[in-house]
């Protein structure tokens, strides 16, 4: 586990700040972060600051991803695993194809409490592929020079003109 740290800096292929992947049978591996920083990471491929593989399992508290990059994945990519990420930021990462700030690639994204707002892609800027919002989240992405919000708890959107 990880609390109270800073992951920056850091480059790889695949989860330039965590690569959290395990293959070898059927053990689910769980990796709790929270408190924690992540900044200034990228992967030439996929996450830019966090890679979760197959039944792995990713726990994100009271954390920030932010000026991270990667073709896709931005700040996450999540490959049939599950990652979690309450009362968290993630804003402000890049992706050069999709999902500036999420991939969920057959995997669960549960978001609680979360912001993700002013990631950047040609297209899904914020979040690709399906995830499950449990309540508290909102969820900002620029389309056609407006900027929609999406606020699950009161069940409230709003669209409005950046002119």
């Amino acid at each position: 586990s990880l609390d109270h740290c800073t992951v920056s800096g850091n480059n790889a292929d695949n989860g330039g700040g965590i690569f959290n992947n395990y293959s070898l049978g059927p053990i689910t591996l769980t990796l709790a972060i929270s408190n924690t920083t992540f900044s200034g990471n990228n992967a030439t491929s996929s996450g830019g600051a966090i890679y979760n593989g197959p039944s792995c399992v990713i726990e994100l508290p009271n954390s920030t991803l932010s000026g991270n990059g990667a073709a896709s994945g931005g700040a996450v990519m999540d490959v049939n695993g599950r990652f979690s990420a309450f009362s968290s930021t993630i804003s402000g990462n890049a992706a050069g194809a999709f999902g500036g700030a999420i991939v969920g690639s057959g995997g669960f994204i549960i978001l609680r409490g979360s912001i993700v707002a002013g990631n950047t892609a040609p297209t899904d800027p914020d979040i690709s592929g399906t995830y499950s919002n449990q309540g508290g989240c909102i969820i900002a992405t620029m389309r056609n020079r407006k900027m929609i919000f999406f606020v699950w708890q009161k069940r409230f959107s709003c669209i409005g003109d950046l002119n």
